[in-house]
């Protein structure tokens, strides 16, 4: 396990699967990373899953991990994958992606 410290940032992607299209998911992430203070993207895929890419503090990223575990109420999340993430160099803030 790599070790991380706490206040430096960090880059993590996450697939979520369930029902996660049509209950307003994307808006309730944005939400979510915003309040945490992560930068990245949202997006649905032509799969029904829906796709974050985030960069924040390894803690941050864990808060978002947990929240998008439970997602908002008329959601229902099957599962989550952690996949590799690589964001724009020069994103200053968290956007909600077409798809």
């Amino acid at each position: 396990m790599i070790e991380s410290s706490p206040g430096r940032e960090e880059e993590a992607g996450f697939v979520v699967r369930g029902r996660v299209q049509g209950v307003g998911f994307r808006w309730w992430t944005h939400r979510e990373a915003e309040r945490l203070g992560i930068i990245g993207t949202v997006r649905n895929l032509d799969d029904g899953k829906v796709e974050v890419m985030a960069r924040g503090t390894a803690d941050a990223l864990g808060r978002l991990e947990q929240a998008l575990r439970r997602g908002p109420s008329m959601s229902r999340v099957d599962g989550i994958e952690r996949v590799p993430c690589e964001l724009p160099p020069g994103l200053a803030e968290f956007r909600i992606g077409r798809g």
